[in-house]
């Protein structure tokens, strides 16, 4: 079931990192998987893109430059639309997963965070 290439065909999803080599390799494990994803290297570049497009999901690092992801979701929210699930992921004990739902976040994952988990939570 995880290697379907059409797992994820009804789902678009914005990953957004400030490290390349992760963007990469989660959309390209998540488009084998038939999603439509797109990326962004920090929240700023995340809020253009949701303006650009709907998203069904927004998996989020925490810590990035320019605009971190509580920050982003706490954008998000001020537009008053609907959200998108959002799950944050962190190498860094700087968010609780308390917190992380208290602003609206799913949930809170850690760093790698490996495939299976986020299928798991994508697919309920």
């Amino acid at each position: 079931m995880a290697d379907d290439p059409q797992l994820l065909a009804h789902l678009s999803i914005l990953l957004v990192d400030d490290e390349p080599l992760v963007l990469h390799s989660m959309s390209r494990l998540l488009t084998r998987r038939g999603a439509r994803v797109e990326t962004a290297l920090n929240g700023l570049e995340a809020l253009q893109k949701t303006k650009q497009a709907s998203f069904d999901w927004i998996i989020s690092d925490v810590r990035m430059p320019g605009m971190d992801g509580p920050s982003m979701l706490r954008e998000l929210k001020a537009r008053g639309e609907p959200l998108p699930q959002v799950v944050f992921v962190t190498g860094y004990a700087d968010l609780t997963e308390a917190e992380a739902l208290q602003l609206g976040a799913v949930k809170l994952l850690l760093k790698p965070t490996p495939l299976k988990t986020l299928l798991e939570l994508i697919l309920g």
